[in-house]
């Protein structure tokens, strides 16, 4: 019986549709039966995509098909949901069923780990790390985009590519 309640899995997008914010999915792992037999799991359409955020801010990223994540399922059936928001009513009696998905982007397995990462405060960068903003432990916030760059120091200092723009004076 528990072969059938589904709760997380690591999987990978198919399709994005960016207007709605959902995407057709895929388990990343095989379904075992009680037979022993191993299955793919077919893709799962009309999942949401987490996108960090509130109501008056969010974090927007690219998603692309093979982008990895984990898929979140469900207790209830989110049907309703998807389609009002707040507390709907839930038309259908589904507990921890595989429709009812939700997707986190940025689980990766070990092959499409960040290459070069560094642990020094907040990072937005392209896959190289050849484009970013990057706001360090150490107050500094740089930002990079492969054909200039600018460094704002802790002390006000502004330094665009090789110029030096002094902190005002008080």
């Amino acid at each position: 019986m528990m072969k059938s309640v589904f709760t997380t899995v690591p999987g990978h997008v198919v399709l994005f549709d960016p207007v709605l914010q959902r995407a057709q999915v895929k388990a990343g792992v095989q379904t075992v039966s009680v037979n022993g037999v191993a299955n793919d799991p077919p893709p799962i359409a009309d999942v949401p995509v987490l996108f960090l955020g509130g109501t008056q801010y969010s974090v927007i990223h690219q998603i692309n098909p093979g982008d990895e994540g984990l898929i979140l399922f469900s207790q209830r059936c989110i049907d309703g949901w998807k389609q009002t928001g707040g507390v709907a009513t839930n038309p259908l009696s589904r507990f921890h069923d595989m429709y009812d998905a939700f997707f986190i982007p940025g689980f990766r397995p070990l092959p499409t780990r960040i290459p070069n990462f560094v642990n020094d405060g907040i990072r937005i960068q392209s896959r190289d790390g050849g484009h970013h903003v990057w706001i360090k432990s150490s107050g500094e916030i740089g930002i990079e985009n492969g054909a200039g760059h600018i460094k704002l120091l802790p002390d006000g200092t502004v330094r665009i590519n090789d110029s030096v723009i002094p902190p005002p004076t008080p």
